[in-house]
């Protein structure tokens, strides 16, 4: 069950890390890059960090690049923060279940006799 909530949770952070980055990411790179460089927009921003690292450090490309993923990490960050801010209360309100006071029981199910634990 852990690794299960686990996996959900990876794939919920991707995904909202993801949305964050394709919507911020672009534009704020495109702000950020000169004039000279403008015609390489794509190229940056589709060749992800192998192109963006073929600049070298302190050139104006390269400060551009790093502006665009402060940008775009700085929404991360914020989102992250309410996503735990909200998980806190979740945590406050959980049951303790004494698993050793549990029964177990018989019933029937939809596909025939099954067996489950309850209080």
């Amino acid at each position: 069950m852990l690794s299960l909530s686990s996996s959900i949770g990876g794939a919920l952070g991707y995904t909202v890390t993801s949305a964050i980055y394709t919507n911020t990411f672009p534009n704020a790179l495109l702000r950020a890059l000169p004039e000279s460089a403008e015609a390489d927009y794509a190229a940056i921003y589709l060749g992800v960090s192998t192109a963006q690292l073929q600049y070298s450090p302190g050139s104006d490309v390269r400060n551009a690049i790093d502006y665009a993923w402060a940008h775009s990490q700085k929404y991360e960050c914020i989102a992250t923060t309410v996503i735990v801010a909200l998980a806190f209360p979740a945590v406050a309100v959980w049951q303790n279940y004494n698993v050793g006071r549990m029964q177990l029981f018989w019933g029937l199910g939809l596909l025939g006799q099954i067996s489950c634990t309850g209080l």
